[in-house]
């Protein structure tokens, strides 16, 4: 078996975050974004740019990236546009951290902190906050022979809220998030062991470290305060459909696209998620979502009406049907109680011809009964549904139906090619004859009872005729006919 040997490489780089092998430590690489910070001028779209290529998924150079984001939340505050150029103030302040960005790529990360499993660990977290910023970062602690060694292990936002006993109060010279909430430049970071290594009394005994509870006066801002109130609910009805029906050309795929939509709205809401296909329930229910949203989007005053147990207007369009509301719903009212049919037949739906649904509902019946005439799709319409014009709009659709124009279109009239030269170019009688034949035609000669047949001769120019009798169709009779 043949051996190839590959180049060992001491320093792989991941997204902008170096690792030498070698020496098994993490560097940052920042050269690029300096390069290309140098070429383009400053506007907010750099700042965002240069701010979204900072990798740094731990948070050590949280202090120092915290400034890039402070700036690029002045730039919101003075309201300045992407492509505009920065103010001075904060050109300068973006100038000083871009040129000692330089300053971060002597720093060494040791990537294994160095704990054993004999190794006494704590975990250690510290916090601070002002106006424009807040952190909580991670220090991990461990002693092996009365050695003890201090590492950051990551800067983090606040996650869970706690109880203040759980905290002591340390001093801002002492704590190391206090870096991060005053904002520290690059040249500064490789310097502030606090921040690496954490407070020095950390390398002592807990009889060293401070003692000093949580000040009392502060617990009541992070307590939650308990008040008598009243509750007032507010109930918001919508005539907005889901999804924008003109942009959908078929009936069944509007119910289909509702009913995922109501399906996601479903599982937002309920810990019983649907996750199976579609069934005939769920298309049922998108088919009543549209019946109710039609209906609040056209009758919406007699609706009102008749929850409130007012007389419909005299100016309303359905005043003279005699409707009423059942589960929501806007039905026909009619003569057909005591009629042994289906309620939705003694009592149909009304709705308005002029909605897109509409449209696409009667569209659906016409492919469902194969493009039948205009009398037999209302009369299946109206099993269901009281359509406002629905004959007009029925007629509407089939003008619009391009199946229907295919088969209803008369054929194009052909047009006559241009009469020969031989037909109206003056010549003498009979120069250009055309021949036919006609027969037989029944005579009375020495038989009682004979044939003939009849030559025709015409001109093509004077349209003369030329007739001759034949007793029959062979050659010789012809020629003698034709001489």
């Amino acid at each position: 078996m043949e051996t190839k040997k590959f180049p060992f490489r001491e320093i792989t780089q991941v997204l902008g975050v170096k690792w030498d092998a070698d020496k098994d430590v993490f560097q940052i690489y920042v050269q690029a974004k300096i390069a290309e910070a140098s070429k383009e001028p400053v506007t907010k779209r750099l700042l965002l740019k240069l701010m979204s290529k900072f990798y740094d998924p731990l948070g050590l150079f949280a202090p120092v990236t915290v400034i890039v984001k402070i700036l690029f939340q002045d730039t919101w505050l003075s309201e300045i546009k992407w492509d505009e150029l920065l103010p001075p103030a904060v050109a300068q302040q973006w100038h000083k951290w871009i040129n000692e960005l330089q300053c971060l790529k002597d720093i060494r990360i040791p990537r294994w902190i160095g704990f054993s499993e004999t190794s006494d660990i704590t975990i250690h977290v510290f916090c601070d906050a002002s106006e424009r910023a807040y952190d909580a970062c991670l220090y991990e602690r461990h002693t092996v022979n009365n050695f003890t060694e201090v590492n950051l292990i990551c800067s983090r936002e606040i996650l869970q809220y706690t109880t203040p006993s759980q905290w002591r109060h340390c001093t801002g010279t002492d704590n190391p998030a206090d870096h991060l909430t005053r904002c520290t430049f690059p040249s500064q970071l490789p310097y502030l062991e606090s921040w690496w290594h954490g407070p020095k009394w950390l390398n002592h005994d807990s009889e060293a470290w401070p003692n000093k509870e949580f000040p009392s006066h502060l617990q009541p801002s992070v307590e939650v305060e308990s008040r008598k109130t009243e509750s007032l609910s507010f109930y918001v009805a919508t005539t907005e459909p889901i999804i924008d029906i003109s942009r959908y050309s078929s009936y069944t795929k509007v119910l289909r696209v509702t009913a995922w939509i109501l399906n996601f709205v479903h599982n937002c809401k309920s810990h019983l998620r649907i996750i199976h296909e579609l069934n005939c329930n769920e298309i049922e229910k998108a088919k009543d979502y549209w019946i109710q949203t039609v209906q609040r989007q056209c009758f919406s005053a007699e609706i009102n009406a008749l929850k409130k147990g007012r007389p419909l207007q005299k100016k309303s369009k359905i005043s003279c049907f005699n409707p009423f509301l059942k589960d929501d719903y806007l039905h026909l009212g009619g003569r057909l109680q005591f009629f042994d049919i289906p309620f939705d037949t003694q009592h149909p739906l009304i709705l308005d011809g002029n909605h897109s649904f509409v449209y696409l509902l009667i569209q659906h019946y016409r492919i469902h009964l194969h493009h039948l005439g205009v009398r037999i799709v209302l009369s299946e319409l109206r099993s269901t549904f009281c359509i406002l014009r629905g004959r007009q709009e029925i007629k509407k659709a089939l003008h619009k139906c391009l199946p229907c124009k295919l088969f209803k279109a008369k054929c194009g009239m052909q047009i006559e090619a241009p009469l020969p030269s031989e037909r109206v170019v003056p010549s003498a009688s009979f120069t250009i004859t055309g021949i036919d034949f006609a027969g037989p035609v029944n005579i009375r000669c020495l038989k009682p009872r004979d044939t003939a047949y009849i030559t025709l001769f015409t001109c093509a120019t004077t349209r003369a005729l030329h007739i001759e009798l034949m007793s029959d169709l062979t050659t010789d009779k012809f020629l003698l006919a034709l001489q």
